[in-house]
C-alpha cells in the first residue's frame, strides 16, 4: 500500500490533529526504554542512539548502539529487552535487514555479518567476514540485490572521496563479497545548506559538519539516500537526503541528486531536540515511520519515533509537536500541555534545581529533591480544573552511581495523587508504580479514562541508582475549558539575509492569549510547512540559520495555550539578494 494511502492529507498534517479522544493507543517521545547506564568510569548516564527498526514475525524489533541487547514490541508503546548471544550488541550504529525469513545484522566496524531465524530467542551466528564500515546500513532491493550504505566523516565537502556517504553492492551467493564500485552518493555542503552548519543554532562556522548515519528507503521507484548532519551532539542534528532512480548505475558519475526538501527530519527546539541518524521502517499497518536520535547532551541521547509522509520525490518525517503524544496510527490527539510553567511545590530542593524546572519544557534542567528517600514529592497546580488524558514522567536521576544495566529490583517506584482543591488527595491507580517491575526513565501513561483534576502530586517510593528523587519534566496532556484558545497570528514578517541566504529573520505580532508559538516553514512547492521551531517565553521573533541558498520558503506561525491551538496565516519571505 502506498505510504500516502491513509496519510494522504500529509499536506495538512501540521494543521490537522485528531479530537480529544485518541482513536488509537498513543506513545510520547522520547521512547520509554530501559536505556542502559553506560559502562564508563567516573560518570553515570543512560544513552540510546543510532537506531534501526524492523518488523519480523508480526512484532517490532529495535536495535540501537551500546545497549547490551535489543528491544521487541507489539505496538510501539511497550518494549521488552532481549539479551542475545553471538551478537556484538555493544558496537555503535547497528543495521538489520530481513531476507528469506532471516535477519542479518552488522554494526559500525564490526567486520562481520550475523544472522538468525528467531530473533526473539536471541541466538545469532556469524555468517561472513566484512570490511570495516562506519555507520553501515543494509538494504535489500526489490530485485533481490543487496546493498550497503556507509560513512561517517567530518567534512567541508562537497568534494567526494572519503567525505561522503557511499553505497556498495554485496553478493550473498559469493560470501557477501563486494561486487561493485564504492559509489559516493551523499555530500554535505554547508556553504549552501544552513541546516548542515555545526552548532546548536547552526551557528558554529569553524567546525566542519559530519556526513554520517546513512539509510536507504525505496518508495514508488524512488531511492531516498539518507544522511545525518551536522553532528550528533547538536540540537540541529538532522537527516537530509539525495534521490536516485537506480542503485545499479550510480558508478562514479553521481546519478544521485541532493533534494531541496532536505532536511526531511529536524527538530532543533522543544522538549526533545535533534532528529538525525535514524532509519525508516514500515509499521505493522504498512505505513512509514522514522526512528531517530535526539540529544540531551553530547553523550546523553534518546530515541524518538515520528510518522513519515512521501509524495513523489518529497519526503518528510513529521516532527511538528514531535514530543507530544502521537497515536500508533500516526495521528496526534488534540491534547495540550496543561502543566507548562505552572506553580509547583516540593518536599525539598537540592541547590538550584527548583520545582519550576520540572515544568519548563527543557529536558536538560530538572527539579531534584535533597535525597532519594521514600516520601520526597513534587506537586503542580494547574490553576483551574482540567481534564488529563495522559501524563509523562521524565526522571532526572541526579547523582546516580549506576553503570551498566539497572537491575529491575532497583527500578524507580512512585505513585501519583490528584486533587481538586489541594487538600483532599486521591491516588491515581494507573499512576501507582509502587509495585515496581519496570525500568521506565520516561514513563508515559495514557489514561484509560480522562481524569478531572487541578492538582497532581508525584511521591517517591524508591529512587534507583543511588540518585536523588527528581524529574526533568512532569508533563500533563489534556484539555481545559477554563482558557479560550489563542487568537490567530497574522502573516509573519520574514526577511531573508541579503548577505547570507541560509539565514532569515522571522517576526510576528503577539496573539491574544497565546502562551507559546510554533514557527513552521517549508520549501515553496512542498506539500506544506513541515520544518518547525517551538518558541517559548513570550518571544515573538526568531532567526533561523537552517535554510538552503537558492531555495524559497513559506512561513506560518501557530499560537498555543492550554486551551487549544490556532493555526496561523502563511506568508513568504523576501527573496535573497545573493548567496554565500
Amino acid at each position: 500500500r502506498s505510504a500516502a494511502s491513509r496519510r494522504r492529507s500529509a499536506a495538512a498534517a501540521a494543521e490537522a490533529v485528531g479530537g480529544a479522544a485518541a482513536a488509537a493507543p498513543t506513545f510520547c517521545n522520547p521512547i520509554d526504554l530501559p536505556y542502559r547506564f553506560q559502562p564508563t568510569t567516573g560518570e553515570s548516564f543512560r544513552e540510546g542512539a543510532d537506531p534501526t527498526m524492523v518488523v519480523f514475525g508480526g512484532r517490532y524489533l529495535l536495535f540501537l548502539s551500546k545497549n547490551g541487547g535489543y528491544y521487541a514490541s507489539n505496538d510501539l508503546v511497550r518494549w521488552s529487552l532481549i539479551v542475545p548471544t553471538g551478537l556484538p550488541v555493544d558496537d555503535y550504529a547497528p543495521t538489520v535487514m530481513q531476507m528469506e525469513g532471516r535477519l542479518f545484522f552488522t554494526a559500525s566496524h564490526s567486520r562481520a555479518l550475523y544472522t538468525t531465524d528467531d530473533p526473539f530467542k536471541g541466538e545469532w551466528r556469524e555468517v561472513a567476514t566484512l570490511p570495516s564500515y562506519a555507520d553501515p546500513a543494509l538494504f535489500l532491493d526489490d530485485d533481490g540485490r543487496v546493498y550497503l550504505a556507509y560513512g561517517s566523516h567530518q567534512t567541508w565537502g562537497p568534494t567526494g572521496g572519503g567525505n561522503a556517504s557511499h553505497v556498495v553492492e554485496l553478493d550473498p551467493a559469493r560470501g557477501w563479497r563486494e561486487v561493485s564500485h564504492h559509489s559516493a552518493v551523499a555530500f554535505a555542503n554547508a556553504a549552501r545548506n544552513g541546516w548542515e552548519v555545526s552548532g546548536n543554532g547552526n551557528d558554529d562556522y569553524r567546525l566542519a559538519p559530519y556526513v554520517e548515519g546513512p539509510w536507504i528507503t525505496k518508495v514508488g521507484g524512488v531511492y531516498f539516500l539518507q544522511y545525518a548532519s551536522p553532528g550528533t551532539q547538536f540540537f540541529t542534528y538532522s537527516d537530509g537526503f539525495f534521490v536516485a532512480k537506480s542503485l545499479r548505475d550510480l558508478g562514479h558519475s553521481h546519478h544521485s541528486k541532493y533534494s531541496p526538501f532536505s532536511p526531511f527530519s529536524a527538530k532543533p527546539t522543544g522538549f526533545m531536540r535533534g532528529a538525525g541518524h535514524g532509519s525508516i521502517f514500515r509499521g505493522l499497518d504498512g505505513e512509514l515511520w522514522h526512528v531517530t536520535t535526539a540529544v540531551i547532551a553530547r553523550r546523553i541521547r534518546r530515541l524518538v519515533i515520528n510518522p513519515v509522509h512521501v509524495q513523489g520525490e518529497w519526503m518528510n518525517a513529521d516532527t511538528y509537536l514531535g514530543d507530544f503524544p502521537v497515536g500508533v496510527d500516526g495521528r496526534r490527539p488534540d491534547w495540550q500541555l496543561l502543566s507548562l510553567h505552572k506553580p509547583a511545590t516540593a518536599s525539598s530542593t537540592s541547590g538550584a534545581n527548583a520545582p519550576s524546572r520540572a515544568f519548563d519544557e527543557d529536558i536538560r534542567t530538572c527539579w531534584s529533591a535533597e535525597t532519594g528517600a521514600a516520601g520526597e514529592w513534587l506537586a503542580v497546580d494547574l490553576g483551574a480544573n482540567a481534564t488529563a488524558y495522559a501524563v509523562q514522567l521524565n526522571f532526572a536521576e541526579v547523582g546516580a552511581k549506576q553503570t551498566g544495566r539497572l537491575p529491575l529490583r532497583d527500578a524507580c517506584r512512585y505513585y501519583c495523587e490528584a486533587s481538586a482543591d489541594g487538600v483532599r488527595w486521591t491516588v491515581v491507580p494507573e499512576l501507582d508504580r509502587r509495585e515496581g517491575g519496570r525500568d521506565s526513565p520516561h514513563d508515559y501513561v495514557a489514561l484509560r479514562q480522562p481524569l478531572s483534576l487541578r492538582h497532581l502530586r508525584v511521591i517517591s517510593a524508591h529512587t534507583p541508582a543511588g540518585a536523588a528523587f527528581g524529574l526533568s519534566d512532569l508533563r500533563i496532556f489534556g484539555t481545559t475549558a477554563a482558557v479560550k484558545p489563542p487568537a490567530r497570528v497574522g502573516a509573519p514578517r520574514v526577511t531573508r539575509d541579503s548577505a547570507d541566504a541560509r539565514r532569515a529573520s522571522v517576526a510576528w505580532d503577539a496573539a491574544a492569549r497565546a502562551e507559546w508559538y510554533v514557527v513552521r516553514f517549508g520549501e515553496r512547492g512542498a506539500p506544506g510547512q513541515f520544518h518547525s521551531y517551538q518558541v517559548y517565553g513570550g518571544a515573538t521573533s526568531l532567526e533561523t540559520r537552517a535554510l538552503s541558498a537558492g531555495v524559497e520558503y513559506d512561513f506560518v506561525v501557530d499560537a498555543f495555550n492550554e486551551g487549544g491551538r490556532t493555526v496561523g496565516t502563511p506568508t513568504a519571505p523576501r527573496p535573497a539578494q545573493r548567496h554565500p
